[in-house]
């Protein structure tokens, strides 16, 4: 009986976690603005030549919106729930939950560009924008009180867009990494490390026990 208890305390666990987090609602909320991003975001500007640039920066900074949504859930309101998991199990929830949130973002962009016949490039540009957005947030979570987390994307975006391109062309500037190139080796490269160190450490914080 003992035993029996054990394990349905431990089935019960993942349930636990997603509670904790907002349930769904979290994730309804960033996959509703990534399909609003990538469905709505103005790109009839491509027909003209010299504003391609312009059109893939819009698409491209606005591809992180969807990763500001996912901060409530990043950052639960009390540490009661998560005091009372193991530790090691207490990782793997936070890792699986990262990913869930990430699959879900990427999904959607990826699934509504298929629908709105977005071109290879800005389908690159909105899966390589919102990983970097994922990987920025989740750092902040774990660096950041909850009410100041989501300054360093939302600024970051911001200053990418007023100020990211050296010309009408569109033309990046070396840190404006959202709005490079989508076939930019370092932006991606960028955007994977940054995700892969975010979920390192949003999995390990609360598991140490700090």
């Amino acid at each position: 009986m003992p035993g029996r208890l054990v394990t349905a305390r431990q089935r019960s666990l993942p349930a636990l976690f997603v509670v904790s987090r907002g349930g769904a609602r979290p994730v309804v909320a960033a996959v509703a603005t990534a399909a609003l991003v990538v469905g709505w975001v103005p790109l009839g500007l491509r027909d003209v030549p010299l504003a391609d640039g312009v059109a893939l920066v819009t698409l491209g900074v606005c591809s992180v919106l969807p990763a500001l949504c996912c901060l409530g859930s990043l950052v639960p309101p009390g540490r009661g729930v998560e005091a009372t998991l193991p530790r090691g199990r207490l990782a793997g929830l936070r890792a699986s939950w990262a990913l869930a949130l990430t699959v879900a973002v990427l999904g959607t962009g990826a699934a509504v560009g298929a629908v709105r016949g977005l071109d290879p490039d800005s389908t690159v540009l909105v899966l390589r924008s919102g990983l970097l957005g994922l990987g920025a947030m989740l750092v902040s979570a774990v660096l950041l009180p909850p009410a100041a987390a989501w300054l360093p994307l939302a600024l970051f975006a911001m200053v990418s867009w007023l100020a990211g391109s050296r010309d009408l062309a569109g033309t990046a500037r070396w840190w404006a990494v959202l709005s490079h190139h989508p076939g930019s080796t370092p932006a991606a490269g960028l955007a994977l490390a940054l995700w892969l160190a975010g979920v390192a450490a949003y999995s390990r914080w609360d598991a140490r026990g700090r």
